[in-house]
C-alpha cells in the first residue's frame, strides 16, 4: 500500500506499508495537482513537484527545509537548467511578439 499527500502551503509525506518515509515542510510552494510520485522497481520512490516561482533566482537549495539538500554541483547545475529555460521562454516570447508586430 502507498499512500502520498502533497499540500502546496503543508506537509507532504509518503508511506509505504505504513511506514512513513518521507516526511516534512517543502523547501518552497508547489502547485498540488502537478505532483507525481512513483515507485519504481518496487525500491525507488520517484518525486517531481511543479514549483509556483521557476524563476532561476528561486533555485531550491533542499527538497524539504533543511533536509534533503542538493549538494553544490547539483545546485549549479538547477540554476543553469533554471537560467536556460527563463532564456528560451523570453527568446520564444519575443519572436511571438515579432511575429505579431509585422502580422
Amino acid at each position: 500500500m502507498i499512500i502520498c499527500s502533497n499540500h502546496p502551503h503543508l506537509q507532504s509525506w509518503c508511506q509505504i506499508s505504513f511506514e512513513r518515509h518521507v516526511k516534512g515542510r517543502l523547501f518552497d510552494v508547489t502547485v498540488s495537482d502537478e505532483a507525481t510520485w512513483t515507485l519504481e522497481d518496487k525500491c525507488l520512490i520517484r518525486i517531481v513537484l511543479m514549483k509556483t516561482n521557476r524563476e532561476a533566482g528561486n533555485c531550491w537549495s533542499s527538497l524539504l527545509e533543511g533536509e534533503y539538500c542538493a549538494n553544490a554541483w547539483v545546485q549549479d547545475q538547477m540554476q543553469r537548467k533554471l537560467t536556460l529555460e527563463r532564456f528560451q521562454r523570453e527568446v520564444s516570447w519575443t519572436r511571438a511578439l515579432r511575429a505579431a508586430r509585422t502580422a
